[in-house]
């Protein structure tokens, strides 16, 4: 036979001892109120049975507050029709607060679904990206493999060169492409695991620099660098910081066009403050909140053009707040350029991110 819920075995137990103690406050009072308000006293426990124990004890402090209220009401001068007018007060009071407990009840029941039903929706999600990222791997390693067989064999004949770089550049795309929508899944799921240590990062800003050189001369972008002459140090996974300010760096390319410029300041005080401004296209203030959404598109044509999920930056966002950092963003508007600035913890301060844990 199924034990009662000890939770329901304590809150019914607390509604009966206020009732009791209600019925105390009265019968101690009747020597000054006689038979005038005698239902008064039930109103404090009704409430916090409804609005703490659940609907049904609501319902039953409404019956042993009318049962009660009636008893000190006998003898009153107006008999009958003052009982009757107090305890159909009273009964009505008890029904809605206990309606109203009801349906707080039911809704925080239906919530607790949804967020079950959404928490087991991102779980399958995210267990299907992961199938669907190792699946693709293969195939796409060995489409890359070919392409670039076949680019070293179509040596004198640019037809097929050009066909082998097209296909390699392809299937590489598509390959960052996985790794993105892998590293988010990871990252959303507390997978990623930080190896910590002092880095400097003026180290940092060159190996991305190297990284991001040939995209910028291919697009005639200059870039210049503003750092202090003293080290600066923090403490952290180097490669993770090298991915967040590459995330940056791409980003500032991607969107500036050929021809502009682009700036790199770092700087320390109380926290160490890394800046990646542009003077391109620039982002609408009511765009700004959407940019560390995982994919979202600011601009879906471009976008689309240019590759990309719209990861880079949700992904950039989470490995700064995992260092304890933070990463945010700034545009005067469409046109004018965009600041994205992130500020890490100096070395020795403690890391907030769940990695640590």
């Amino acid at each position: 036979m199924p034990q009662p819920d000890r939770r329901i075995l304590i809150s019914y137990g607390l509604t009966f001892a206020l009732v009791a103690l209600a019925a105390l406050i009265r019968l101690a009072l009747t020597p000054w109120l006689g038979h005038d308000m005698p239902f008064v006293v039930f109103i404090f426990p009704l409430l916090v049975a409804g609005f703490y124990f659940g609907w049904g004890p609501s319902l039953l402090v409404t019956a042993a507050g009318a049962v009660l209220g009636t008893f000190f009401s006998l003898g009153a001068p107006d008999g009958a029709p003052y009982r009757t007018f107090g305890v159909g007060i009273f009964i009505m009071l008890g029904l809605f607060v206990s309606i109203a407990s009801w349906m707080l009840e039911r809704s925080k029941a239906l919530a607790a679904q949804a967020n079950q039903r959404a928490t087991q929706a991102n779980l399958h999600k995210d267990r299907f990206l992961a199938v669907l990222g190792h699946e693709l791997r293969n195939p796409l390693n060995g489409i890359a493999l070919g392409a670039e067989i076949l680019e070293r064999q179509s040596v004198g004949n640019p037809k097929h060169s050009d066909l082998a770089q097209m296909i390699l550049r392809q299937a590489r795309l598509m390959q960052k492409l996985i790794d993105d929508m892998l590293e988010i899944s990871r990252i959303e799921q507390g997978k990623v695991k930080l190896v910590c240590t002092e880095v400097q990062l003026q180290e940092v800003i060159a190996t991305c620099v190297e990284q991001q050189v040939a995209a910028m001369q291919k697009n005639a972008q200059t870039l210049q660098l503003h750092l202090p002459p003293a080290p600066v140090v923090v403490w952290g996974d180097q490669p993770r910081l090298i991915q967040v300010l590459a995330n940056l760096l791409t980003n500032a390319s991607k969107y500036s066009g050929p021809h502009s410029h682009i700036d790199v300041l770092l700087s320390q005080g109380t926290q160490v403050e890394l800046v990646v401004k542009d003077n391109g296209r620039g982002i609408a203030a009511d765009k700004l909140p959407l940019l560390f959404e995982p994919f979202m598109q600011i601009n879906p044509a471009s976008e689309h053009a240019e590759g990309g999920l719209g990861l880079g930056l949700p992904t950039a966002k989470r490995l700064a707040e995992l260092h304890g950092g933070t990463l945010q963003a700034f545009s005067p508007g469409p046109g004018q350029g965009a600041a994205f600035t992130l500020r890490l913890p100096l070395r020795g301060a403690p890391l907030l991110g769940p990695s640590q844990a």
